[in-house]
């Protein structure tokens, strides 16, 4: 018995050098490759958990590697509160992509949960806004992501009184002002 298991050993260990042969020689056997007639996609990002969309179709979220077809791909990554990032790439047979990103954030989000808003409108229109002494605009305007409290507003225009006032601001909410300036 004890021959035949290492003749069983033997056969394995000679196989396995042969196809490790054949895969050298055929240039099939790189670092950093699988071996098969698809390939991957390694989509990573900063911050992570971001969503990974692959031609159109969720595939889950970073850090992962995703098996695909050989040819070209889109790759959208996206997270809430950032703006997505979109590549088009080609995958060749066996090789694995690494889709890498540091997502932006958007400035254009609003969390409602966590602040509020400011619509200031004037008249005269077209007069600048600023809150905590920050310019903000001119109006009409609406500004997002207000944190939720105290906050000093200045309403100004050339050849008018600045209207200058303190104001609260709430969470989930959309604080209305309506500035009647006076020459």
């Amino acid at each position: 018995m004890k021959n035949k298991n290492k003749h069983d050993l033997s056969a394995v260990l000679v196989l396995s050098l042969v196809l490790t042969s054949i895969l050298i020689i055929n240039g099939n056997f790189k670092t950093g490759q699988v071996v098969g007639g698809q390939g991957s996609i390694l989509a990573d990002s900063n911050p992570d958990r971001a969503n990974i969309l692959i031609d159109g179709a969720n595939q889950g979220f970073t850090s992962k590697t995703v098996p695909v077809s050989v040819g070209t791909h889109d790759v959208v990554i996206s997270k809430t509160g950032y703006l997505d990032y979109s590549t088009t790439i080609n995958v060749a047979s066996g090789e694995i992509v690494r889709v890498n990103t540091n997502l932006a954030t958007d400035p254009n989000y609003w969390d409602s949960t966590q602040y509020g808003s400011v619509t200031v409108m004037s008249n005269p229109p077209m007069s600048n806004v600023f809150i905590d002494d920050v310019y903000k605009g001119v109006t009409p305007i609406t500004i997002r992501n207000v944190s939720p409290g105290t906050h000093g507003i200045r309403v100004s225009k050339a050849g008018y009184t600045d209207y200058i006032n303190t104001i609260y601001t709430y969470t989930q909410r959309d604080n209305s002002f309506n500035i009647n300036l006076v020459p």
